[in-house]
């Protein structure tokens, strides 16, 4: 499985990355892990052009070029501010599984309380702005 330059084929270095199943016929546990994190992940973040879709798909059908236009620029900056605030799961999901893993479990509750409030300060300031 080479290509034609003799370095080893784009398919073959994909089927080469994929989980193996262990001898029973079941992924492994670190490929379990792995795959029942990465799948809620993907569909996270398919969310966002999913929606835009949905929303350029209705106001095409206005018929009008401007209405369309507004649109494409609301799009772009819902998916900016949404990218913008993904930070903070991405975060606060580490800090709070080391304390959890630490069996602190005051820690870990401190650290969801303060994530719900900077949730809800930079919700509170981007309402704001607005209006």
């Amino acid at each position: 499985d080479y290509d034609v330059d003799g370095s080893i084929s784009s398919w073959s270095r994909l089927v080469s990355s994929l989980p193996r199943l262990s001898r029973n016929g079941s992924p492994d546990e670190l490929d379990t892990k792995i795959l029942s994190t990465c799948i809620p992940t993907m569909l996270n973040l398919m969310v966002v052009p999913i929606v835009n879709a949905v929303d350029t798909f209705y106001v095409g059908r206005l018929r009008s070029p401007l209405a369309l236009a507004a649109q494409s620029a609301a799009n772009q900056c819902f998916f900016t501010v949404y990218f913008l605030a993904a930070f903070l799961p991405t975060i606060t999901a580490p800090v709070v599984a080391r304390a959890i893993g630490e069996k602190k479990w005051d820690e870990a509750r401190n650290r969801v309380c303060e994530s719900m409030f900077l949730c809800n300060v930079l919700g509170g300031m981007g309402s704001l702005i607005l209006i």
